[in-house]
């Protein structure tokens, strides 16, 4: 009788202890997301989801919103200002624009009147294109627009500023450019383009002019005066070479008045 009582004691300790252990294993499981008990709550540990990276939307490059964007980042050089604070960095964020370089931008906007040999921009003008390039706000009364030929000096009279139309120099160094896709984000849009440089007949790939990537040929370098260069040589160039090609993509980012204004430049290939 005495030996049936501690079989049977025994028996009822192996059973709690196989409880016990599997009541320890199914909440280690659980608890580590390894299996789910329905209706359970044991603390589970729930994993920090990483933040999708966005994708962004593809824009339409011909799109004439775009190419107004575009526009301010390109088109009037007075002394090589853009070429060489975009191109010779790797990145160029709207803290390292000087007011020269952002001038020369918003020039593409001035509209210009002329009187006799000068050439005459209402102050009005002139800080309705600045801001409408970097954003309101942005604009600070300038004594003078430097942007080294001309100089347009300030007239309080006119409240306009002023410059002779004449300035002497040119350059046989060039840079050509496409834009090649646009993508919008929640917060910014992004134009990205690929650029090649020329100088005495030859194209480089960097503005330092330390790759060589062809040499024209007479008959093609008889003609680089003619306007229509770009479209006969460069631009089928920089469409079917843009592996070969230095590229750039320019932000601009999203404000409160819905509008997007230009913030930086970065080289994102080399």
């Amino acid at each position: 009788m005495e030996k049936k009582k501690k079989s049977t004691g025994l028996i009822i300790l192996i059973i709690i202890l196989i409880l016990i252990i599997g009541g320890l294993t199914t909440y280690i499981l659980a608890d580590k997301g390894i299996i789910k008990i329905p209706g359970v709550d044991i603390g589970e540990k729930k994993k920090k989801k990483k933040p999708e990276k966005e994708v962004g939307k593809d824009l339409n490059i011909d799109n004439a919103a775009i190419k107004e964007l575009y526009s301010f980042v390109h088109k009037m050089d007075y002394i090589g200002i853009i070429d060489e604070k975009v191109y010779n960095n790797t990145k160029f964020t709207i803290d390292d624009m000087d007011n020269n370089y952002k001038l020369s931008l918003a020039a593409n906007l001035f509209d210009f009147s002329f009187e006799g040999n000068y050439a005459i921009v209402k102050e009005d003008n002139v800080k309705n294109s600045f801001e409408r390039v970097f954003g309101p706000g942005t604009y600070s009364h300038f004594e003078k627009l430097d942007f080294g030929c001309p100089v347009f000096e300030y007239d309080s009279n006119l409240k306009a500023y002023k410059g002779l139309q004449e300035c002497g120099g040119t350059t046989s160094f060039a840079n050509y450019y496409a834009l090649i896709s646009a993508k919008k984000y929640s917060d910014r849009i992004e134009l990205i383009e690929d650029v090649l440089f020329y100088e005495g007949g030859i194209i480089y790939k960097d503005y330092n002019k330390t790759q060589e990537l062809r040499t024209l040929a007479e008959e093609e370098q008889a003609n680089t005066v003619d306007s229509s260069i770009y479209d006969r040589i460069f631009l089928p160039y920089l469409s079917s070479n843009a592996d070969k090609l230095q590229q750039y993509k320019y932000t601009f980012n999203l404000a409160d008045d819905g509008f997007y204004y230009y913030n930086k430049v970065e080289r994102i290939q080399e």
